[in-house]
């Protein structure tokens, strides 16, 4: 047996006369697919060897078509906590849970360019590959390397299977919402000029709504040098393309004993968890983050064609005042 540093899972199934799958049973405990004779000889030359496995070489061993990526465009606005973004972890949860029933298990990465994707995409042998914030040109040449199913998630792309939310809809229920509150104008933050802000910005529009948009910087420190600039007064609400964004924003607007929602309403875009408990709660669109899971699974397993997901309006303290 080779020392124990070098030991790979291939080495204790060839010493044994075993197949790979068989000792990644034993590791997984799936102990009614093999007898015990082989349980217990498997389990004694792991313990004689000293062999950890590495999480990749049971998964690999178990089934290396088992697996789908989750690869996330790790853009300078989450200054480098990708995945402690609200709306991430709350997409990616949904997505895990919903690939276990499958049987499927999900590899998460960060990446900015679509080589450093297709080298994690190659590298772990994938059943397939859900993307989210990248555009089209790093898609073609994805396309033409890789040779398993992609799904765009969070914006339609022709050509492509997409998974998104219906953000004209959803500016158009805020926009109802927001002129039942008596709001006629309102001032827009969104992150940039496309999609899906500018769809959701739109949804305000088509509701009659006199919008005004800020485009706000990648950075929380730059953004707040930018909120002590506006003048607040002028708009009877803020509509915050992110939740994110809005719940930032309440917090500063203390700062400057502007009060939400008797000053100002606020209401934000995604649902996350967040916005129930914060104070006041915030008025958003909730995103079908389940069905949209769903649906990512359904065109990787079944060459679906992915979905147009309907938001809902979730309606709190933000924007309604005494």
């Amino acid at each position: 047996m080779k020392t124990m540093e070098k030991v790979r899972l291939i080495d204790i199934a060839e010493q044994l006369g075993l197949s790979v799958a068989t000792v990644s049973n034993v590791l997984n405990g799936k102990h009614h697919k093999i007898s015990p004779k082989t349980e217990q000889m498997v389990l004694q030359a792991i313990e004689e060897s000293g062999y950890l496995p590495s999480r990749a070489e049971v998964l690999l061993a178990r089934n290396p078509r088992s697996l789908i990526g989750f690869v996330v465009n790790d853009h300078p606005i989450y200054e480098g906590r990708l995945f402690e973004d609200p709306f991430i972890a709350r997409t990616l949860s949904a997505l895990i849970h919903h690939a276990n029933i499958h049987g499927l298990d999900v590899v998460i990465r960060g990446a900015r360019l679509w080589e450093e994707i297709a080298e994690f995409a190659s590298t772990w042998n994938m059943k397939g590959l859900v993307l989210t914030g990248f555009c089209k040109t790093d898609y073609e040449p994805l396309r033409r390397r890789l040779r398993i199913p992609m799904v765009v998630y969070g914006g339609g792309t022709d050509g492509y299977a997409s998974v998104y939310n219906d953000d004209l809809e959803g500016g158009k229920m805020m926009g109802k919402h927001l002129l039942a509150r008596g709001c006629k104008k309102v001032l827009c933050h969104v992150f940039d000029a496309d999609e899906p802000d500018s769809e959701r910005v739109k949804g305000l529009q088509e509701e009659g709504l006199e919008t005004y948009r800020q485009i706000v910087p990648p950075a929380k420190k730059d953004r707040l040098k930018l909120y002590d600039k506006i003048h607040f007064d002028e708009y009877p609400a803020v509509f915050c393309t992110s939740d994110l964004l809005a719940l930032e924003l309440i917090r500063y607007l203390k700062t400057r004993n502007i009060n939400v929602p008797q000053d100002l309403l606020v209401c934000g875009f995604d649902g996350i968890q967040a916005g129930e408990f914060c104070s006041p709660s915030l008025t958003t669109i909730a995103q079908n983050y389940n069905e949209q899971a769903e649906a990512a699974l359904d065109a990787i397993l079944k060459n679906g064609h992915g979905c147009l997901s309907k938001p809902i309006l979730v309606e709190r303290e933000s924007t309604f005042r005494d």
